[in-house]
């Protein structure tokens, strides 16, 4: 099967009022009071308070990371490669992390007079009216949708521009798939190579000290490379078998406190990379 019936392009489009404001005759002053050249400072002001525009900007944050560690790289633009395999768990999950982005702005909606005059007090007399829009514009300012896509097919497309102009605009999507393609299974052996490297170099000296989630980060990754696998190629899954086997099983805790099973978890963690740089030096 070929990457057309394996995978789909999504995008992810989160906007949000940055609560931020240039205050450009503040800025003057400043650099006028300190001998400083124009726009050698720009002051902005937070609007609302620090604590309730995190809430919002965590939100969005979260999102997006969930939705880059669960697809692949497609090309410089906003869309990425999501795998069929992993198209439910992803839908699921990144639903649950809109449905809490929108229960945080609608809160801040509600919350937005009394922010407001909050700020009149904060701010003093960098407080101007007009830096605040009206509720009913501040809504138009957040959104968020998830669009999806089918990877282009160079036969699909048709456009009447003559033969010479289709045949080469054909020619460049395939190319441009074939690339995209390359580069999304790197990303994969680039993710699972990192993970293993980062295991070693903590396991290895017995005075590192690691956290948890050391290997709960790679429980997560040996559960996810096999649903972005669109290739279905029968190493990778090899792999992550073999690391839910021996390392994944492994309590943090365990190797904290047995230094024999420190060293063996590292020595088993260096035959996998060795493995892993196999892999890549082929594709190379």
């Amino acid at each position: 099967m070929s990457i057309h019936e394996r995978a789909m392009l999504v995008d992810i489009s989160i906007s949000q009022w940055s609560m931020r404001k240039y205050d450009r005759k503040i800025s003057d002053e400043i650099t006028k009071n300190y001998n400083a050249d124009s726009d050698s400072a720009r002051l902005n002001k937070l609007l609302i308070a620090v604590d309730e525009s995190r809430k919002i900007v965590q939100a969005a944050g979260e999102a997006r990371t969930f939705h880059y560690t669960n697809t692949l790289p497609w090309t410089d633009e906003g869309k990425r490669i999501l795998p069929s395999a992993n198209y439910w768990d992803y839908v699921n999950e990144l639903n649950i992390k809109k449905h809490k982005f929108w229960r945080i702005v609608e809160s801040f909606w509600n919350k937005y007079d009394v922010l407001k005059d909050e700020s009149k007090i904060r701010l003093g007399d960098l407080f101007k009216e007009e830096d605040y829009p009206p509720l009913e514009h501040l809504r138009n300012k957040y959104n968020f949708n998830i669009s999806f896509l089918p990877i282009p097919k160079a036969d699909d497309f048709r456009v009447d521009l003559g033969n010479d102009a289709v045949d080469r605009i054909k020619l460049e999507i395939e190319q441009t798939v074939k690339t995209a393609e390359r580069a999304a299974i790197k990303d994969m052996w680039d993710r699972l190579h990192e993970s293993i490297k980062h295991i070693i170099e903590r396991l290895s000296s017995s005075d590192a000290i690691f956290r948890d989630s050391l290997i709960g980060n790679v429980i997560e990754l040996a559960a996810l490379l096999p649903k972005l696998n669109f290739t279905n190629d029968s190493r990778l899954n090899d792999l992550c078998k073999e690391i839910n086997q021996s390392i994944c099983t492994i309590s943090p805790e365990n190797i904290r406190n047995d230094a024999e099973l420190r060293k063996a978890t590292a020595n088993k963690a260096g035959e996998i990379m060795k493995k892993v740089e196999e892999r890549m030096n082929e594709s190379a």
